[in-house]
């Protein structure tokens, strides 16, 4: 809730709409029982970070299984992870488009698939409900309405010729229209070429009321463990400003920021803010991929200790390892004891740890990554 003016820890100014930020963003199952106070802006700069990691990059495709669940069930967009394409092996033939949401299983997304190869004279209707795929042709008709401009253009269809991989070489992959699930209409392709015969064929038939007797719809199912090959692409910058934020974020959480001097954490804070993102892996660096820690099964996990003369930060999130470097050659802080803390990825509860449960947690990584070579070595209480 708003108080009186505050200081805000990201951009070390006093500002009345100060609220609790959480440590370990919420979209990853953080809550505000780890907060730290910012300002509306620094959090709205530090939320599209936030995004990058929950809902665009290799992370977010963890929240799949691990959840936390969509908040919001009545928004379209809500919990949806952001892929080039999520494509599964259907079991009549061919590939099914499927949509990933934070917590749930796959949904397959409506689509008509046309054989463009053997002279279009196939077709395929697919979905998860004919309901579906009748919005899809009411959506493409309403496009095809649309008055032409200046110059003739009647409307326009996102394209996208994405290379599939292996699927790219089978014959049993055909051109297809699909509605997402914003309502959205785009082609998929393997090339240009492919989708403009594709396109013309489809309003062919469409104009000619191919696709309107469903009375046949059959329904397979695409089950959550089927092979769903799966593409993302994300900014690994923006993804590492969360991780950076996750550590300051838990040493400023135990300490009065009132009596903190934040300025001599200005590089590390700029970083979080997106404001020197050169050189960016020197602060960040990722040691050990998702999955390969199996100490915590459920939780993500933060710590933050002096090291000599080095304050450093160490964050397990989905079973990954980051080091964060954040203050070199400073006497600030003496007294700084190890600290820690971790996190459900359902979002149903975040835990500050004890001094003792600190050292352990920091041990195990450590030690993780001088197994792997990390020049980081474990220390001891």
């Amino acid at each position: 809730m708003k108080n009186s003016k505050r200081k805000c820890v990201w951009c070390n100014v006093h500002k009345y709409d100060i609220t609790d930020d959480h440590v370990f963003p919420r979209s990853i199952g953080g809550t505000k029982k780890l907060s730290v106070p910012a300002c509306t802006k620094c959090q709205l700069i530090i939320s599209k970070a936030e995004y990058e990691l929950s809902r665009k990059s290799s992370y977010a495709l963890c929240l799949v299984e691990s959840g936390p669940r969509r908040r919001h069930k009545q928004k379209p967009t809500s919990g949806l992870i952001q892929t080039n394409y999520v494509i599964v092996q259907h079991p009549d033939g061919g590939y099914c488009e499927s949509q990933f949401r934070s917590g749930e299983s796959p949904r397959s997304l409506a689509y008509i698939e046309i054989d463009v190869a053997n002279g279009c004279k196939t077709a395929r209707i697919r979905g998860a409900d004919p309901q579906d795929t009748h919005k899809l042709i009411e959506a493409f008709k309403q496009k095809l309405s649309s008055k032409p401009d200046t110059s003739g253009l009647v409307t326009e269809i996102a394209t996208y010729t994405h290379n599939l991989g292996n699927i790219n070489n089978d014959p049993d992959f055909w051109p297809r229209i699909v509605l997402d699930t914003r309502g959205r209409l785009f082609i998929r392709a393997r090339n240009p070429e492919e989708a403009m015969i594709f396109i013309k064929a489809f309003v062919y038939y469409t104009n000619a009321g191919a696709f309107t007797e469903q009375s046949n719809w059959k329904n397979s199912e695409i089950k959550g463990g089927d092979l769903h090959h799966v593409s993302v692409e994300y900014d690994n910058c923006m993804v590492q400003r969360v991780i950076a934020k996750i550590a300051t974020g838990l040493l400023f959480a135990h300490k009065d920021i009132e009596t903190i001097d934040l300025s001599r954490f200005d590089n590390i804070r700029n970083f979080i803010l997106g404001e020197n993102d050169d050189g960016y892996n020197k602060i960040v660096k990722d040691l050990v991929w998702p999955g390969v820690m199996l100490n915590w099964p459920e939780h993500h996990v933060a710590a933050v200790f002096r090291k000599e003369d080095e304050i450093l930060g160490l964050i397990s999130i989905y079973g990954s390892i980051h080091s964060i470097s954040l203050l070199h050659s400073s006497p600030l802080m003496p007294e700084l004891r190890p600290m820690a803390a971790k996190t459900a990825h359902n979002g149903s509860g975040t835990e500050i740890l004890n001094e003792i449960e600190a050292l352990g947690i920091i041990n195990i990584l450590s030690n993780k990554l001088v197994e792997s070579g990390s020049l980081v070595s474990p220390i001891c209480p």
